[in-house]
């Protein structure tokens, strides 16, 4: 699978420098990290739009958002992928400024801004949502998968959630191939299936990411841009950003 499959061949190499620069520009350690966001929010897609609201583009921008950044969603699902970065800092932008965010550290820190601003730098048993409430209830998997099923989802859990899809979507993110060989005879009928053992082909280095919490380094501001919205359920879990 391709991760740039919705954006032109020709059109990579720009993006990538433009995201390098972005990430740089706003102190994001890896922009990989950004790259990770846009693909479980979008599958890295600048013309996607959800029926649910309306959120769309790259980071899935919502209608209120786009026109508190100067611009429109309408206006937005007519960019590229390379012009539609201008407007990802911007959201950034606004975010860290309210957040006094300097730089960004991990994953999940990063991923928090965007699911959930006045949750970033609060501590893991911060309460997002309850059961019943929008903010859980569009996003309950994170609780009953990640977190610990209690009907509460918590900062921590989400960092869980975050850290783990990070982790898992590394070789899809860096191109990785993995090609199963196998290491017994074919299997045959009502007899032990063969055990196949996989041979990597590393294609770079991606950063890794164990850290489950965040560096709480900032009171919040509560600057919210983002709202519910509902994500392409094929190219990540359905999950809604719960600012």
């Amino acid at each position: 699978m391709n991760i740039y499959a919705n954006i032109p061949s020709s059109s990579v190499p720009q993006f990538v420098q433009g995201l390098k620069d972005t990430c740089a520009a706003l102190g994001i350690a890896h922009w990989q990290w950004l790259l990770a966001i846009m693909y479980m929010e979008s599958g890295v897609n600048p013309a996607i739009v959800n029926k649910n609201g309306g959120a769309t583009g790259l980071i899935q921008f919502i209608p209120s958002t786009a026109k508190g950044l100067g611009t429109s969603v309408e206006a937005l699902k007519k960019m590229s992928a390379v012009q539609q970065l201008v407007w990802v800092k911007k959201y950034f932008q606004g975010n860290f400024k309210s957040l006094k965010i300097t730089s960004i550290k991990s994953f999940a820190d990063l991923y928090m801004v965007v699911f959930y601003p006045k949750a970033y730098g609060k501590a893991d048993s911060y309460v997002i949502g309850i059961k019943g409430q929008k903010a859980y209830d569009y996003n309950r998997a994170i609780d009953t998968t990640w977190g610990n099923n209690d009907g509460v989802l918590t900062a921590g859990d989400f960092r869980m959630y975050a850290n783990t899809k990070y982790q898992k979507l590394q070789d899809l993110l860096t191109g990785t191939k993995t090609t199963p060989k196998s290491t017994s005879k074919p299997s045959q009928s009502n007899s032990t299936p063969a055990v196949n053992k996989p041979t990597t082909e590393p294609a770079s280095t991606f950063p890794t990411n164990a850290v489950l919490g965040t560096l709480a380094i900032v009171a919040i501001g509560g600057y919210a841009v983002m709202e519910y919205k509902k994500k392409k359920s094929t190219t990540a879990p359905t999950f809604q950003n719960a600012a």
